[in-house]
């Protein structure tokens, strides 16, 4: 269970800017940030069959082939079989998603230290599993920049890019019009409305060839998932509080586009399943990462006070979804790849 004591080791680290002594941080503000990210990276692009992807990629890799990918992970494939390096290729996708992520974080996050929590204990295993569509997603958090200053065609263009990543990006095209100019009661009472009639749609949505969906109807054999089930629960969870905080805060613009767009995130589990509707709403969910601060800073307690909250409350999270979770066997126990044999047999 290494990567569990790393990454509570991370959280405590991150959270030592936290602890004050005589007015002073036991730990500098840059180096607790610095040190986070520095151990993300590390964990992501060495690791050594952690994930459930990484068996399935590495077999891809051995074969020769790679005619399922799209093109970008497709150039990362020739790019590692070039160097005979497999792990050259999980480093890429590994670095490529953490970069557009924290550069996400820096520019838009109100709090880069609670978004950066929030991404660890909810997001970043999830990063570790499904890398050709995180990777899409990474970017599309980058892009984000375009859809606040309304630019359509620069968006449009990153979603093209996104597309050759991993073609379930193209449902992201809504986001741009959602956030700037959809009305918040039409939206939230559309998604309320798809909520109840789930069932009826299901079928209607996988009939549209374009959305590129057909490759996944595997996950529907499994419509009901113990682990994705739960992911769905937390997101309404966080759905109801980001309302009562709207309406009792003011019902500020700002919160209300950012609750239109985890409105959208719901509507994909109940209507195509928990298993593949959550990963189709990561790219509407993943913006809880820069919106959750935003929301927390209208409750009306100090930083640290807020954080000694918020911090158990996401890793209580981590830790019930994993531990439950029907494959934790692909991402515990750790291994890196330089020392796989060694660290392989620590549990």
């Amino acid at each position: 269970m290494l990567i569990l004591l790393l990454m509570l080791l991370s959280i405590i680290i991150l959270c030592g800017r936290l602890c004050l002594y005589d007015n002073k941080r036991f730990i500098p503000i840059t180096f607790t940030y610095f040190y986070g990210i520095s151990i993300l990276y590390l964990i992501s692009c060495f690791r050594w069959m952690v994930g459930f992807d990484y068996p399935a990629y590495y077999k891809i890799f051995l074969s020769g082939g790679a005619e399922y990918f799209e093109p970008i992970p497709k150039f990362f494939y020739y790019i590692a079989c070039s160097l005979n390096s497999p792990v050259l290729l999980f480093f890429l996708f590994s670095f490529f998603t953490l970069t557009f992520v924290l550069i996400g974080i820096k520019d838009f996050s109100s709090n880069k230290y609670e978004s950066l929590i929030i991404f660890i204990t909810v997001f970043y295993l999830e990063s570790l599993n499904i890398i050709r569509q995180w990777l899409a997603v990474a970017l599309m958090f980058y892009a984000f920049k375009y859809v606040l200053k309304k630019s359509l065609l620069k968006y449009l263009l990153c979603i093209v890019i996104a597309f050759f990543m991993h073609s379930s990006a193209i449902i992201c095209i809504p986001i741009y019009f959602i956030f700037n100019y959809l009305p918040f009661i039409l939206i939230v009472g559309c998604s309320l409305l798809f909520l109840f009639f789930s069932e009826q749609i299901l079928s209607f949505v996988f009939s549209l060839s374009f959305l590129g969906l057909g490759k996944y109807s595997g996950y529907l054999k499994s419509f009901k998932n113990a682990g994705s089930q739960k992911v769905v629960y937390f997101f309404y969870i966080l759905f109801i509080l980001s309302i009562f905080i709207y309406l009792f805060s003011g019902k500020k613009k700002q919160l209300a586009n950012f609750i239109k767009l985890s409105a959208v995130g719901l509507i994909f589990p109940a209507v195509i399943g928990p298993q593949l509707g959550i990963r189709m709403a990561l790219y509407y969910n993943c913006f809880y990462i820069i919106s959750l601060p935003l929301f927390f800073n209208k409750i009306k307690l100090h930083f640290i006070k807020r954080n000694v909250f918020l911090v158990p409350f996401y890793f209580y999270y981590f830790l019930y979804l994993l531990t439950d979770y029907v494959n934790t066997s692909a991402f515990s126990p750790y291994k890196f790849y330089f020392i796989q044999e060694v660290l392989g047999e620590l549990k």
